[in-house]
């Protein structure tokens, strides 16, 4: 997957486990609610049907967290791999470059030595010359 991909199932993943906290919120707020409204000795059927409808609220919820928290989890691995990678091949081509920036100084170094050692036999042929020169070739 690209990164792009990752950050996306990131933000899906953590606004579904957004919507099972408040899952859990709402299904201990209605227990309580229920608990509290419904003090009588003997639970009717609407009492019941509250009560349960509640309580599969939190278990949902919580299990809704659980999973979008794994899946959370798994992206950020995948995601961190990703990076992992990309830092790996970035540091490869980063010691690759050096090793070439260092052999073109090695052959430069070399040709500066041959163009000075061409420079003084110009020198030398010319001061050895019997007839003179207008110009000598220098750089």
């Amino acid at each position: 997957m690209s990164k792009s991909e990752l950050a996306s199932l990131l933000a899906k993943y953590n606004s579904r486990m957004g919507l099972a906290t408040i899952a859990v919120a709402i299904g201990i707020l209605g227990e309580y609610i229920a608990h509290f409204v419904f003090t009588k000795e003997k639970k009717n059927k609407m009492e019941w049907v509250c009560t349960v409808l509640f309580a599969l609220l939190v278990v949902g919820g919580v299990s809704g967290e659980y999973w979008y928290g794994k899946q959370l989890s798994e992206t950020v691995d995948s995601l961190q791999r990703l990076s992992d990678g990309e830092v790996a091949n970035a540091n490869k081509n980063a010691s690759e470059a050096d090793e070439g920036a260092k052999k073109v100084e090695a052959a430069s170094k070399g040709l500066d030595k041959q163009i000075s050692e061409a420079k003084a036999q110009v020198a030398s042929a010319n001061a050895a010359s019997p007839l003179p020169l207008r110009r000598s070739v220098q750089r």
